[in-house]
């Protein structure tokens, strides 16, 4: 659209919206208007209790704000739902920051740095602010298993969904994406590079990825957290930056024919379909387990065949449920909008450009 081609400005964002909103909708409606009637159990009640919310404040979810509105997590409709919020929030300044990189490469790079910049220090301020117990002791906000207890209830609410403290990822994807220009990676001829210098890029990238995500298994093991407060800040506020630039290098090396296992892997065709219903399966999973787990009449019990069974279960349930979704609601929306804007086999361009803006694929 920079350079003349596309839609414009205006129709670019209708376009996301209406993508994303009827396949939204529809998993809405199952959950308030479906969900009650299919089960009972001992625990049913639950499942009124999580859709209550939902006849108040649907409204949130449709205009995107549901990661502000309503400010108790308890009286959220759909609450898995609030990265939704976040990602249609970055998707609306996303075009200002290309054009001003579009405009000016060092501009457009030190606009992302000094955003990336601010939501580092507010996410450290709002960690190091903590909670104040009666007694006065202070606890740092942190992501463990004591952020879940009453004591320390802020972090969800005030750090983990708050699009300022989320934004810093977004903003690496962004500078991937910059870099990626700037070298000429994707248009030049796939050039393998050495294959130890391929090997060291690629298990360091890896290793950064996999101690963001492990790294703070001690976190859920212990009640209250056994971090201190300049731990819970470091981690808080940068884990994000690590783990994506650790995934923006791994995507550099893809797209340049290098990191040879996981570009084997993850260009695998069987991706295709599945990344299709990725964006159903992200919406509809927490409803299926609701469905199962307040109709249970048996006793759960926790042990090393449990997780694996039940992930298996819910994995191929959710796909399930979204393939009837796609058909239903999202294919048919897709094939409406090509029409509406022309498209055929002699508009390409257009044709992409509506297969680019599919729902996203989380």
């Amino acid at each position: 659209n920079l350079k003349g081609r596309g839609p414009p400005l205006h129709l670019v964002y209708i376009l996301r919206f209406v993508r994303i909103v009827p396949s939204y909708m529809y998993f809405l409606l199952m959950f308030v208007g479906v969900l009650l009637y299919v089960g009972d159990g001992p625990l049913w009640y639950m499942v009124e209790e999580h859709t209550a919310p939902c006849l108040t404040n649907w409204w949130t979810n449709l205009l995107f704000i549901n990661n502000f509105y309503p400010t108790n997590t308890s009286e959220a409709c759909m609450d898995w739902s609030w990265y939704l919020a976040n990602d249609m929030q970055f998707f609306i300044i996303t075009p200002f920051l290309i054009w001003t990189y579009h405009k000016s490469k060092a501009a457009g790079i030190a606009v992302c740095l000094v955003l990336l910049a601010a939501s580092t220090g507010i996410t450290a301020w709002l960690v190091i602010g903590g909670t104040t117990l009666p007694d006065g002791t202070v606890l740092p906000k942190d992501l463990s298993s004591s952020s879940l207890s009453p004591n320390n209830p802020d972090f969800v609410v005030e750090v983990y969904t708050k699009p300022y403290c989320r934004i810093q990822s977004y903003l690496i994807g962004i500078l991937t994406g910059y870099a990626n220009d700037m070298l000429k990676v994707r248009d030049s001829p796939k050039k393998r590079i050495n294959i130890w210098v391929d090997g060291i890029l690629t298990v360091v990238a890896s290793a950064v990825c996999w101690v963001c995500v492990f790294g703070e298994q001690g976190q859920y093991s212990e009640t209250p957290s056994p971090w201190t407060l300049a731990e819970n800040v470091l981690y808080n506020s940068l884990s994000k930056i690590a783990f994506s630039v650790g995934l923006g290098v791994l995507c550099l090396l893809c797209i340049s024919g290098n990191a040879r296992f996981i570009n084997w892997f993850l260009t695998w065709w069987i991706w295709n379909p599945l990344a299709r219903l990725t964006f159903g399966a992200y919406l509809v999973h927490p409803i299926l387990m609701d469905l199962f787990y307040t109709s249970s009449r048996v006793v759960l019990y926790w042990d090393l065949y449990f997780m694996p069974q039940h992930f298996c279960f819910f994995v191929v349930s959710a796909y399930i449920c979204s393939a009837g979704q796609f058909f239903l609601v999202e294919r048919p929306l897709m094939t409406m909008l090509k029409l509406c804007k022309g498209g055929g086999k002699k508009k390409k361009p257009k044709d992409e450009f509506i297969q680019d803006e599919e729902a996203p694929k989380h």
